[in-house]
């Protein structure tokens, strides 16, 4: 049981206190799925992530699976590169026969499945763009920047850790409930990031100092920080999917293989997103104008 007296939402500006009694269904536990693209020497990286109460997420997972059985193969998982890529080894190899129209079919499933499951707007997507070159070329001026993976966190992690507290406040407020917080482990909010990601312990040490203060803040809603294999967990496929699609729309010209992607994502999708270029980069950290 997780009990706080209080939640600080300091980019509200204000100390609220809030309520949720044991035994009302007020909030329920809440899953985030993060995958990235693209490395800090590429030309873009790309954080994303669906968000969505663990109901949803149950009834989604058993769908992805029916979907991936309607392929021109069953197969257990999807991963973008993997199945375009068509590799001898991989369940989508060319020697089992097969080809990029496909799996391009199977993605086109995948998609409608999302947008189906999605548009309700109980999930959520969430996503951050870095343009590296423009970070490379401010961070050799001597301005000095947060690094992609603390930029990324910033907004897609940390962000919907600020709706999740949003959401509870205005639940409690609307119930009129007293100033104590009760809330069962599973009804907080959970993390779970592709095996690997630098994303993950970055921003599990965040959350862990932001408790260790001590002033019952917002981290208290999360519970936890961790990892799974992509291969077994739906909504880092989808994950997968959506940064793979950000990433394609900035690295190719309009028009060509998967650019479009991303685009009809946000068209079904209830969606979050910031992109850092360089005049971003600049306005946010860059030196004040006397």
């Amino acid at each position: 049981m997780c009990v706080l007296s209080q939640i600080a939402l300091s980019r509200m500006g204000r100390h609220i206190p809030y309520a949720l009694l044991s035994g009302q269904e007020v909030i329920v536990g809440v899953k985030a799925y993060l995958d990235r693209s693209g490395q800090a020497a590429s030309r873009y990286v790309t954080l994303a992530a669906f968000a969505g109460p663990d109901v949803e997420w149950a009834q989604f997972e058993k769908g992805w699976a029916e979907t991936l059985r309607t392929g021109f193969l069953p197969v257990d998982y999807f991963h973008v590169r993997e199945a375009l890529g068509r590799h001898e080894k991989s369940p989508f190899s060319w020697k089992r026969g097969w080809e990029r129209t496909h799996v391009w079919n199977l993605l086109g499933k995948l998609i409608v499945y999302i947008g189906q499951n999605f548009n309700r707007g109980r999930l959520t997507m969430h996503s951050c763009v870095i343009d590296m070159d423009a970070w490379r070329e401010l961070t050799s001026q001597g301005i000095r920047l947060p690094s992609d993976v603390e930029l990324c966190n910033r907004y897609v992690s940390q962000y919907i850790v600020f709706l999740f507290a949003k959401k509870v406040l205005k639940e409690a407020q609307t119930r009129n409930m007293p100033d104590t917080f009760f809330m069962h482990p599973d009804d907080l909010l959970s993390f779970i990031f592709d095996r690997g990601e630098d994303y993950l312990e970055h921003f599990r040490q965040f959350v862990n100092r932001e408790k260790a203060t001590g002033d019952g803040t917002m981290w208290h809603l999360v519970d936890g920080v961790g990892e799974r294999d992509m291969r077994y967990t739906p909504g880092l496929q989808a994950a997968d999917i959506f940064a793979w699609g950000i990433n394609r729309e900035n690295t190719k010209n309009e028009g060509e293989e998967g650019t479009h992607v991303a685009h009809i994502l946000r068209q079904v999708v209830a969606s979050f997103a910031k992109e850092y270029d360089r005049d971003t980069l600049l306005r946010e950290f860059g030196p004040s104008l006397p």
